[in-house]
């Protein structure tokens, strides 16, 4: 008996959370007790010493699988350094496939004329093509030069994950690469469309995934306010990006206009808009890709041909 009086003594000193110690208390409780009602409990407390081990067990599984899982992940989350004329910026991206395809905030790449994305691994990544971006849900795909390496892609989540729910994020806030951050679900916000979450999100770890306990990606991390554990992730559910994504890939580089108007430009960037336009409806073939707009050579049915830039946002491929 003082063996395993002693033995549940260990357990105790290295388990310190309180329910693990209040089950610790009471399984000692009826070791001592064991002596006056007899053998005829033993099993009980066998039992009680079982049950004790596998919830010990199972706590340290799930700490385990963590670690686990971050070292999985982690090459597939980039460290973002962005450029303009005067700043040189940081943000967070992600893989979200095998080609080539990230995600990350609208707000890491604005303004900015240069890109470069870094990995767990200390490899560096160009950018080669802006595919969608959304201002106002402050969301941007955009595809990397992945240099004929394989890198596991993120696992998206179809499922919104329940308030309480565990879930952790792995980012770069202030420099410090590869922060690992774990909290819960707590609320939504915006009609759904964001995510509360207790989990740390500071400045650097913008365009973060925040994953749920399963290492599917549920949001993109956005904010935090800086106090009382509030920060923000978009709700990835409801972008409804990943089939555009995958209709993309395996698109013919053929497109039809989904707006009402699709202005030409003289160069693959906003402030160099003209007055010609196509309208919803028509399409043709895509010359080129850059900068979130596409090079076309459209001709009309009057046999009529202009050439120029479109914003990727007017169109849709097919």
């Amino acid at each position: 008996m003082k063996k395993i009086y002693f033995y549940f003594f260990l357990i105790f000193i290295s388990c310190k959370n309180a329910e693990t110690e209040d089950k610790l208390e009471k399984a000692i409780s009826e070791i001592e007790t064991l002596k006056i009602k007899g053998k005829q409990d033993s099993l009980k407390v066998a039992e009680n010493y079982k049950n004790l081990l596998d919830s010990v067990n199972v706590n340290s599984e799930n700490s385990l699988d963590l670690s686990t899982q971050y070292e999985k992940l982690k090459s597939s989350i980039f460290v973002v350094y962005t450029s303009n004329d005067f700043e040189t910026f940081q943000g967070t991206a992600f893989l979200v496939d095998n080609k080539g395809t990230c995600v990350s905030n609208f707000h890491v790449f604005k303004n900015v004329k240069k890109a470069i994305l870094e990995n767990s691994n200390g490899n560096k990544y160009s950018l080669l093509d802006i595919i969608k971006y959304d201002e106002e849900n402050d969301y941007i795909i955009f595809k990397i030069d992945l240099k004929n390496e394989f890198i596991n892609p993120l696992k998206i989540c179809s499922i919104n994950p329940k308030i309480g729910e565990e879930c952790f994020t792995i980012g770069n806030p202030r420099g410090l690469n590869q922060t690992l951050s774990k909290g819960i679900i707590s609320g939504y916000r915006s009609e759904s469309k964001l995510i509360q979450t207790t989990t740390e999100i500071t400045h650097g770890s913008s365009g973060g995934p925040l994953f749920n306990s399963k290492s599917e990606v549920v949001g993109i991390t956005t904010s935090g306010l800086g106090e009382a554990n509030i920060n923000f992730a978009i709700n990835i559910n409801q972008l409804n990006f990943e089939e555009e994504v995958n209709a993309i890939n395996n698109s013919n580089d053929f497109f039809i206009v989904n707006s009402e108007k699709a202005y030409f430009h003289n160069y693959p960037d906003i402030s160099s808009k003209r007055n010609a336009y196509i309208v919803k409806g028509d399409g043709g073939n895509i010359i080129e890709s850059r900068n979130g707009f596409i090079y076309v050579i459209f001709k009309n049915n009057r046999n009529q041909i202009t050439k120029g830039w479109i914003n990727i946002n007017d169109i849709e491929y097919n």
